[in-house]
């Protein structure tokens, strides 16, 4: 990367860098701008361009040993605006960037919150291995035709069932508002909403595409917190039995090592009775002050090893679960699985690149921040770049991602011409972040202003450096499996307070796979078709991994959603 004052004719005179050709996906967005008084010495323009988000900076180290290479298949006009229709050419020379936005789709008015990692559902625990022999206090407390039960409590729906389901508790929610106690009514009542309609609709949320290469893709998205959603991934495996499986999950955290654990087996046994006890003669008030209690418990318990939370983002584990039991020995899947016996992506943003390691702790980005403003679109693109070259790549996909990222990421994938949608369970809407285009990333500049998101930037270069994800062979996935079975066995035989992990850290996992060429995180599309064909490639390893905890220590909603 040269410095602004270099002569490079990809930039003019001001912060930002045209973009030599609009490229991956035909979306050209500028979402940020860097602000004198927190970055003075930076000079920068992002766009999504064709192997990556091409920038132009000083003052911070380049992360790519070599620059992105270009997807050379990609059937678009040079310069061609998206969502001007009959438009080409490229951007205006001489023009800001973000007022380059102005030629998009799209507004966006407020922070954007990725709200699949907080819209829940669910179904009572369906796998009998994972019930603990602990007798469970099932009574029935009947008033006024209503059921209240002590019933073990595995989700948001089934939390809803044990206070008498929703109309019931928006009835005691107003009593106790009305009481004195302090329940906002309405916020409640559009949160029970949330989850009704989550329930009704949790198996109509899937989008297929098809490229004209003959390739499909099966769009799956799930809400985090719902037993339901892991339900319904495990029968779309079963139905699709995908060559590649793409999930929202990225190196450089936890990622790897959760999917050695069984989270639902672990939930079982470390949450097999919720904190509150229904009693005879409770009133409105006493419920909601125990079902506030109980939404706590279930939202913040950690998880084993302090690894996320414990009811949270179960469809990944259940997922690659699937994938690997259709290659276990003795299974003859179609075509062999597909290149390498199969993939499994971790498809979201990678965060390796991120921080180097010996960054002070007062100047790394947070974490949390994965779902805040511009790091939302950012993501989407990430995930839609790698599902997007597993259907390039395979016969048959699947992705796993929070229902919330649907609508950006099928955006994203209908700039390429030659994908189409074939079918979808819900109408999908335009991403919410659409509407900050036409208000000309304004709201971003002004977040990036004050240093938010302080993770947008590393994302950003991360972004550049790893496109489209990284991609294990079926062999890693097997193992992967293994190491679950294990600690499940471990979980039975010592209990959730003593038993320990069998895989690791994801740092010991990935070292593992990338010394054997079992993981590959591909440059281009090229790169992957040669490591899929078993070709030479060139050596990798795994890198420091900044986010994953090597020592135990409480974890948080937001962080959470790293791994959901």
């Amino acid at each position: 990367t040269k410095c602004a004052s270099c002569a490079d004719p990809m930039v003019f005179n001001s912060r930002w860098r045209k973009p030599r050709q609009l490229g991956l996906l035909r979306w050209a967005v500028v979402i940020v701008a860097l602000a004198a008084s927190a970055l003075v010495t930076q000079r920068m323009v992002i766009a999504f361009a064709p192997g990556g988000v091409q920038q132009h900076m000083r003052g911070i180290k380049p992360l790519a040993a070599k620059p992105v290479e270009e997807d050379m298949d990609i059937n678009f006009e040079p310069g061609e605006v998206i969502g001007k229709e009959n438009t080409r050419g490229y951007l205006p020379t001489g023009v800001e960037a973000i007022d380059a936005l102005l030629e998009m789709d799209g507004t966006i008015d407020d922070i954007i919150v990725d709200d699949a990692d907080d819209e829940v559902d669910g179904v009572a625990l369906a796998d009998a291995d994972y019930n603990d022999d602990k007798e469970e206090d099932t009574r029935e407390i009947v008033v006024e035709e209503v059921i209240f039960s002590n019933q073990p409590v595995v989700d948001l729906w089934s939390l809803c069932d044990k206070y008498g389901g929703m109309e019931q508790i928006i009835q005691d929610s107003r009593e106790a508002s009305e009481a004195g106690v302090f329940i906002d009514v309405e916020e409640r009542e559009q949160f029970l909403e949330m989850i009704d309609k989550h329930n009704k609709t949790m198996r109509k949320s899937f989008v297929e595409l098809s490229h004209e290469r003959g390739s499909r893709l099966v769009l799956v998205g799930t809400n985090h917190l719902s037993r339901g959603s892991v339900e319904y991934v495990r029968e779309v495996m079963r139905k699709e039995k995908p060559e590649c499986l793409v999930l929202e999950q990225g190196m450089g955290d936890d990622s790897l090592q959760r999917l050695t654990i069984p989270a639902e087996l672990y939930q079982s046994l470390a949450m097999a009775e919720a904190p509150a006890v229904l009693e005879d003669g409770d009133t409105a008030v006493d419920r909601m002050i125990k079902f506030q209690q109980d939404q706590a418990w279930l939202e913040s318990k950690p998880g084993f090893q302090n690894i996320g939370f414990a009811s949270f983002a179960q469809e990944f584990g259940a997922a690659l679960e699937e994938f690997a039991r259709q290659r276990a020995p003795g299974q003859k899947p179609a075509n062999g699985g597909g290149p390498r016996g199969g993939t499994v992506c971790l498809g979201d943003s990678d965060l390796r690149p991120c921080i180097e390691k010996d960054t002070p702790e007062r100047l790394r980005p947070n974490v949390n921040e994965l779902s805040v403003g511009a790091n939302m679109p950012l993501r989407d693109l990430q995930l839609a770049q790698a599902a997007r070259v597993a259907m390039l790549t395979h016969r048959s996909v699947v992705a796993v991602v929070g229902k919330d990222h649907l609508p950006g990421i099928v955006k994203l994938m209908k700039q390429d011409r030659r994908i189409k949608v074939t079918n979808e369970g819900v109408s999908i809407k335009d991403p919410v972040w659409a509407k900050e285009l036409k208000n000309g990333g304004k709201n971003w500049e002004m977040a990036a202003a004050g240093g938010r998101p302080s993770l947008f930037l590393p994302l950003a270069q991360a972004y550049e450096q790893n496109p489209f994800g990284t991609f294990l062979r079926a062999e890693a996935v097997l193992e992967l499996q293994q190491l679950a079975d294990e600690t499940a066995k471990r979980l039975k035989a010592d209990g959730p307070d003593s038993a320990l992990p069998a895989g690791g850290l994801s740092s010991k996992i990935a070292t593992g796979f990338y010394r054997r060429g079992l993981a590959f995180t591909p440059r281009s599309r090229e790169d992957l078709s040669r490591w899929l064909s078993g070709e030479s490639v060139e050596e990798q390893e795994a890198g420091y991994f900044p986010f994953e905890r090597a020592k135990k220590q409480k974890a948080s909603l937001g962080e959470s959603a790293s791994v959901g």
